[in-house]
């Protein structure tokens, strides 16, 4: 381990088009002291040859390619050949402001903070969104960090201690694994800091991600990964747990709509047993208490399905 070294980790996986505009983007930070990994993810596309002429040309890059085994090996990956004190994760077809790495050590320092928290830029084809967190910048409780990441548990908007992965890893073979790895991040952390500043950008596109897929598989996993983040509020944080409520019933009810034969059969018992608890689906608005309703009182209608799918978002 290196002091004050920011290992930045790009899993690529068929970002041929974006790496470039990535790549440069990380290689152009105003803090020198880094290093740059880039984990090919089994691309089938011309990105490993992309990342190689970029190795040759920065000696602070160091590619390692690997069979396909989805963003959280590669994570893993990048992880075990890094040398920084602390780690910072780009995705291959976003890009950073020359302040990625800067604002955050900058934070890190000022509050030697295990954690540092930062906004970021949804990038759209027409337009772009800055989701900022409101607050004011500088030290959080462990407690409002844990409230923070109910809606933003992304790996990349964040700098991380190296050493707080000692004994964690990103799941391997879900989806959302970000909400099943930051809040024990966090837990872990005895300081974390924000910083209200947008440096990373991230790109959306059309039809592609698990962002936009109402996959049976996607579903399934995004409620997992909820419903075991909200049982650990429950025991440890119940004030957090009382705010995540009514995002854990939304994704349950997503998850009852969108499930197949495959789907596990206790997450399915589980997703139910929400839907009917009265104390949760009060917390939600008037459309989705009655789409909830519908479901609870005729699941397997056709036009019951439909009318939810429509206008449920």
């Amino acid at each position: 381990m290196m002091k004050n070294l920011v290992s930045i980790i790009i899993p690529i996986y068929n970002a041929e088009e974006y790496l470039d505009k990535c790549i440069n983007s990380v290689i152009d930070q105003n803090y020198k002291q880094i290093e740059i990994i880039l984990v090919n993810d089994g691309s089938t596309d011309g990105s490993l040859k992309i990342c190689q002429a970029f190795s040759k040309k920065d000696s602070r890059i160091k590619v390692v390619s690997q069979a396909n085994g989805g963003l959280s090996a590669a994570r893993n990956t990048g992880m075990k050949v890094a040398n920084g004190e602390f780690y910072m994760f780009v995705d291959g077809d976003d890009f950073v402001s020359s302040d990625f790495c800067k604002s955050a050590i900058f934070s890190q320092q000022k509050y030697n903070s295990d954690i540092v928290i930062f906004d970021y830029k949804n990038i759209y084809p027409n337009k772009f969104e800055n989701y900022s967190q409101n607050i004011d910048e500088g030290l959080v409780s462990k407690k409002s960090a844990m409230e923070l990441i109910i809606n933003d548990s992304h790996a990349w908007n964040k700098l991380y201690r190296s050493n707080l992965f000692n004994n964690i890893e990103y799941p391997i073979g879900r989806n959302y694994e970000d909400i099943l790895t930051t809040y024990k991040l966090v837990e872990l952390s005895n300081t974390v800091s924000y910083i209200a500043e947008s440096t990373y950008f991230y790109v959306h596109r059309e039809n592609v991600g698990i962002s936009v897929s109402r996959s049976p598989k996607n579903m399934e996993d995004l409620f997992y990964a909820n419903l075991n983040r909200f049982n650990f509020y429950k025991k440890n944080y119940p004030d957090v747990a009382a705010t995540a409520e009514a995002s854990l019933v939304r994704f349950a009810f997503l998850f009852l709509i969108y499930r197949n034969k495959k789907s596990n059969r206790n997450l399915v018992s589980n997703a139910k047993r929400i839907l009917k608890n009265k104390d949760f689906t009060k917390k939600l608005d008037f459309k989705h208490r009655l789409a909830i309703f519908l479901y609870n009182l005729m699941p397997y209608s056709f036009f019951c399905k439909f009318v939810i799918m429509i206008n449920y978002r």
